[in-house]
């Protein structure tokens, strides 16, 4: 992407963001699928049929809770969009603060559980010890969140300052970047939680 991006012209600048995009996307997909083919057979079978009604149910549960976390976002923005000019973009702003540290939470904490929880849920002599790392997994999970979360209310408008008064950005935009920050961090706590009992 870089490579493109600088050995291109300004006219084409955009053309070639997009190229290098798909190209570096095409080459993660190939190298994924070079090792996942080694390691699946292709031969389709329909014994035993997963999908029953209890698939069903809880593919609807898991998807109504899903789509509220990713309405949360587009909902901010249609509230936005009734303000003075420039909420939209401070909303926007805001919400790439609050993505960062939520994606390093969600991601890292679901790396080192999932094995586990994948591994408890397949042996039914197990149920207790999964019942159990998933309340002690949750109430870690709570208390990393909500220390998390104060710290970054706390000084939320010196990282705001930190990372976009670089740019072009007015005291005043900053100060309402910060303002949207603080319910985004105020939220973390629910939405790791919430993204953790959905796995």
């Amino acid at each position: 992407v870089v490579t493109l991006l600088f050995s291109t012209s300004e006219q084409y600048a955009l053309r070639a963001f997009c190229l290098a995009i798909i190209v570096a996307a095409s080459i993660r997909w190939a190298s994924q699928m070079a090792i996942v083919s080694k390691l699946l057979t292709w031969k389709i079978q329909f014994k035993p049929w997963l999908i029953n009604r209890e698939f069903l149910k809880r593919y609807a549960q898991a998807m109504s809770a899903c789509s509220l976390l990713i309405l949360l976002p587009v909902l901010a923005r249609t509230f936005a969009s009734f303000f003075a000019p420039g909420s939209i973009a401070a909303v926007n702003y805001a919400y790439k603060l609050v993505q960062l540290p939520t994606s390093l939470v969600i991601s890292v904490v679901l790396m080192l559980l999932l094995p586990k929880f994948a591994e408890l849920a397949h042996v039914s002599e197990k149920a207790s010890q999964l019942k159990s790392l998933f309340s002690h997994s949750l109430q870690f999970i709570t208390i990393l969140t909500v220390s998390g979360s104060i710290i970054l209310i706390c000084y939320s408008h010196a990282i705001t300052k930190m990372v976009y008064l670089h740019g072009a950005m007015t005291d005043l935009f900053i100060e309402k970047v910060s303002m949207l920050a603080v319910i985004g961090f105020f939220l973390i706590p629910l939405q790791c939680v919430s993204s953790v009992m959905l796995s």
